[in-house]
C-alpha cells in the first residue's frame, strides 16, 4: 500500500509532445517569448537570434539602409531607419553630356555627306572679257578703256556693256591683295554717274596726277575714285582698293575705239 500511496502522490511527468512550447527552448529564449507575448499585439517583436557577422559586413549599413550587409553580413532591418533616396545630379549630367555628344555627331554627318561644299573651289571665277571689249570698242561711240600690261595678280571677275544706258562699259577686277577694283565708262550726266558707280563718293577738290594725265579725287565710306574726263564719256576707276592701286589700274589702261 506504502508504494501504491508513493506512486499516487508523485506527480506525473508530461511527455514531451504534451510541454509547452517554452519547456521546448532554452531558458534564455523560453523567457524572452514569454516576455514577448506578455507585451500587447503591436508592440510584440520578433525574438533576436545571434547571427555571427562576417568579415566583409557592416552590422551598421544594415540597420540603416534595409540592404545587404556585405558578404556574410547582417541583412538590414526593412523596419529600420528609413534609406536616403540616391542623388540624381549626377545621372542628369551624364545624360545631358550624352545628348550633346550625339547631337554633334548628327550635325557632323549632315555636314559631311549632305552639305555641298568645296574647300578647293575658287571663291571668284575669273573672267574672260576679251570679245566683250571688242563688242563694246565697235559699238561705243568713244574709246573704250581696258588694262594692258597688269600681272595675272589683277584677277577680271565681271564684264558688262550696255548701249542702252548711256552706252555703259565695265570691267570689275580683284587687285593682288583680293581688293575690289571696278573700269567704269559712259556718256551719261557725270556727276550722277559717278555718285553711282562709286557707291556715293564725293568731289575731293583734289586732283592726282597718273601717267601723265590729271585725275579728280573723289572719296566715299564704301569706295574711293578717280575720274576723268575722255572724250565724250566719263571714265572712273572705282572700288575698296587704296588709291595707289587705283592708280596703277589708272596707268594701265588704253583706250580704243574700233571703226565700223
Amino acid at each position: 500500500m506504502a508504494g501504491e500511496e508513493q506512486q499516487g502522490t508523485t506527480a506525473r511527468q508530461p511527455k514531451a509532445a504534451e510541454r509547452t512550447p517554452y519547456e521546448h527552448a532554452a531558458p534564455e529564449q523560453a523567457a524572452q517569448e514569454r516576455s514577448a507575448e506578455a507585451l500587447p499585439p503591436g508592440q510584440r517583436t520578433a525574438p533576436v537570434e545571434d547571427v555571427p557577422v562576417g568579415d566583409g559586413g557592416d552590422a551598421g549599413s544594415g540597420a540603416t539602409g534595409g540592404g545587404d550587409g556585405g558578404d556574410g553580413g547582417i541583412p538590414g532591418n526593412a523596419g529600420g531607419a528609413t534609406a536616403k533616396p540616391r542623388r540624381r545630379g549626377n545621372r542628369s549630367v551624364s545624360g545631358m553630356i550624352l545628348s550633346l555628344l550625339v547631337i554633334g555627331a548628327a550635325v557632323a554627318v549632315i555636314y559631311t555627306f549632305f552639305i555641298p561644299h568645296n574647300d578647293k573651289a575658287t571663291p571668284v571665277k575669273r573672267v574672260d572679257y576679251r570679245v566683250e571689249l571688242i563688242t563694246a570698242r565697235r559699238a561705243a561711240p568713244y574709246p573704250v578703256a581696258a588694262p594692258v600690261g597688269l600681272s595675272k595678280a589683277w584677277k577680271p571677275t565681271s564684264v558688262t556693256y550696255q548701249q542702252d544706258k548711256g552706252a555703259a562699259w565695265h570691267i570689275g577686277f580683284l587687285d593682288p591683295q583680293g581688293q575690289y577694283v571696278a573700269i567704269e565708262q559712259s556718256t551719261a550726266p557725270a556727276k550722277e554717274y559717278v555718285t553711282s558707280v562709286s557707291q556715293n563718293a564725293t568731289n575731293t577738290g583734289k586732283t592726282q596726277r597718273v601717267g601723265g594725265e590729271e585725275w579728280q579725287r573723289w572719296k566715299g565710306d564704301h569706295y574711293d575714285a578717280l575720274v576723268r574726263k575722255t572724250g565724250k564719256a566719263t571714265t572712273v576707276v572705282t572700288g575698296t582698293a587704296p588709291y595707289a592701286d587705283l592708280a596703277k589700274m589708272a596707268a594701265a589702261l588704253h583706250f580704243e575705239q574700233t571703226q565700223n
